[in-house]
């Protein structure tokens, strides 16, 4: 039995072909209509679609004459590109097989097809229906790590990829905030906001991610850092929709200016390594005879988002805070 011949297509963050390793260079591609003719056969599922469905998703505005004949020219030029390319040979055959007005991308018996969409999609799949526990975090990563962008930038106007690529990216999104989520259970708190903001270099009106990132800000003890999320995305829906943040949102806002979200332990956010420190100054003694002012100051700090102390100098009031 003949050895089977790798080809693979890359749809995610643009396009390339390679087979048996090789790729074939943007050079090859002169005709736009023909690598659009392969990366659609490449999209669809089953990598096959009749004549008809081809020139209606690449000249919708033709008429019947005129799209049959670009049809035809454009599978000769792709047959061509293929062929100077190295790829459609005898032990290569890439043949884009036209049989009873249907137009196959490969021939399955010579061929291994690989397409980045494709593994993406299975990985996605299989982390997003996975257990909630760290085996599953290694899932989460290697679905990510296959989504190298949106799907054909290069043709963001082709009626043919918009909702592909769209359906791509939220499952993109949706990774994204489950794998947050996932941390915050684990209080993996720094690789929560990390997963969270590369989210929303992605959509930053997102309120499910902002809210998780304001949460997770204050859980870490960073409790300023999550108030200025919330008004960064508060100002963010102001501008662009002229509406307010959702309720839960504004309870999870006025739940951390109350003091009833406290960290759960000490977290720091950074990851850059920590320096050591010198000059450490001695452990602080306890204070004698200021219960009450300790109290009062904790039952403050719980109410209010900046607590003043007044006093007449040396009397503690920097030892008291």
């Amino acid at each position: 039995m003949p050895v089977k011949t790798n080809l693979q297509i890359q749809l995610l963050g643009g396009f390339s072909v390679s087979i048996g390793g090789v790729n074939i260079s943007a050079e090859h591609w002169k005709s736009r209509r023909a690598s659009c003719l392969v990366k659609l056969l490449a999209l669809v599922p089953g990598h096959r679609l009749h004549r008809g469905q081809v020139t209606d998703m690449l000249w919708p505005e033709s008429d019947l004459k005129a799209s049959a004949n670009n049809f035809y020219q454009t599978l000769y030029l792709a047959r061509q590109i293929l062929e100077n390319a190295g790829v459609t040979t005898a032990a290569n055959p890439v043949r884009l097989v036209l049989e009873e007005g249907f137009l196959s991308l490969i021939d399955e018996d010579a061929l291994v097809l690989a397409i980045d969409v494709e593994q993406f999609e299975t990985a996605a799949n299989a982390a997003l229906s996975g257990t909630k526990d760290s085996q599953n975090l290694q899932a989460y990563q290697a679905a990510l790590a296959l989504y190298k962008g949106e799907l054909l930038p290069e043709d963001l106007y082709e009626e043919w990829t918009i909702q592909r690529r769209e359906a791509l990216r939220q499952t993109f999104l949706s990774l994204l905030l489950n794998l947050a989520r996932l941390q915050e259970t684990q209080q993996d708190y720094p690789a929560g906001i990390d997963t969270l903001l590369r989210l929303l270099a992605v959509d930053h009106s997102h309120e499910e991610a902002h809210a998780a990132l304001i949460r997770l800000y204050a859980l870490s003890g960073h409790r300023q850092q999550a108030l200025r999320q919330y008004q960064t995305f508060k100002d963010i829906l102001f501008k662009e929709m002229e509406v307010e943040p959702a309720e839960e949102t504004i309870r999870l806002y006025q739940d951390i200016i109350a003091g009833r979200l406290y960290p759960e332990r000490p977290v720091t956010v950074s990851t850059q390594p920590a320096h050591p420190m010198h000059n450490l100054p001695r452990q602080l003694t306890t204070l004698i005879g200021r219960e009450k002012e300790i109290a009062l100051a904790k039952e403050l700090v719980r109410e209010r988002p900046l607590v003043t102390l007044t006093g007449a100098g040396g009397v503690g009031k920097t030892r008291l805070a």
